[in-house]
C-alpha cells in the first residue's frame, strides 16, 4: 500500500515537474534582431549593458503575450521589475538600465494556435546610442548607466526649507 502511495504521488507530482519553464538565451549585442518562439511560462535571458537581464513569458492569450521583465537579475540591487503586454499593435520598449533611453524592443509576430506558443522579435534599438560624434564605438560600460542622485543633498536642502518655513510661522505668530 505504502508503495502504490509513493508511486501515485510521483506520477502526480512529475507533471508540475516537466512543465517547469525553460530559458533561452539570446545574444542581443552581437546579433542585434533575433525572432523566437516561446511558451507560456517560459524566458529569454540576455546579457546587456554590464547586465543580465530576463523576460518571462507570463500568459499567452487572445490579447497577446504576458510579459514579465526583470533587468540586472545579476546584481544585489535589482531595479523594478516591469510588466507588459506584447500584442501585434504594439512595440514594447525596455528600457533595461532605467536611464529613459530605449534599450530593446519586443513585438510579437505570431502566436500558436490555442495560445500555446508566442513568437517575438527582440531588437536592440540603443545601436546608436553606442556611436561617439566622430563616429568611434564607445563602450557599453561607458553609456547608458542609471543616473545616480545623490539623495543627502536633497535631504539637507529639504530640511532647510521646512526649518525656514517654520522659523517664519514662528516670527509670523510671535509678531501678533
Amino acid at each position: 500500500m505504502k508503495k502504490f502511495l509513493l508511486i501515485s504521488l510521483i506520477l502526480l507530482i512529475m507533471p508540475v515537474v516537466l512543465s517547469a519553464g525553460q530559458t533561452q538565451r539570446i545574444d542581443i549585442s552581437n546579433i542585434p534582431q533575433q525572432s523566437i518562439t516561446i511558451n507560456e511560462k517560459d524566458r529569454f535571458e540576455f546579457s546587456f549593458l554590464d547586465g543580465t537581464h530576463t523576460v518571462i513569458v507570463n500568459n499567452i492569450n487572445e490579447k497577446g503575450a504576458e510579459l514579465d521583465l526583470f533587468p540586472y537579475i545579476n546584481l544585489k540591487d535589482k531595479p523594478p521589475v516591469s510588466y507588459s503586454t506584447a500584442n501585434y499593435e504594439n512595440i514594447i520598449y525596455f528600457d533595461v538600465n532605467k536611464d529613459l533611453i530605449k534599450d530593446i524592443s519586443i513585438k510579437l509576430t505570431d502566436m500558436g494556435k490555442d495560445y500555446e506558443t508566442a513568437t517575438l522579435l527582440i531588437t536592440n534599438v540603443n545601436l546608436d546610442e553606442n556611436v561617439n560624434v566622430n563616429g568611434s564605438a564607445i563602450p557599453n560600460k561607458l553609456i547608458n548607466k542609471p543616473k545616480a542622485y545623490d539623495y543627502n543633498i536633497i535631504l539637507i536642502i529639504l530640511g532647510i526649507a521646512i526649518v525656514i518655513v517654520i522659523g517664519l510661522i514662528i516670527y509670523f505668530i510671535s509678531k501678533k
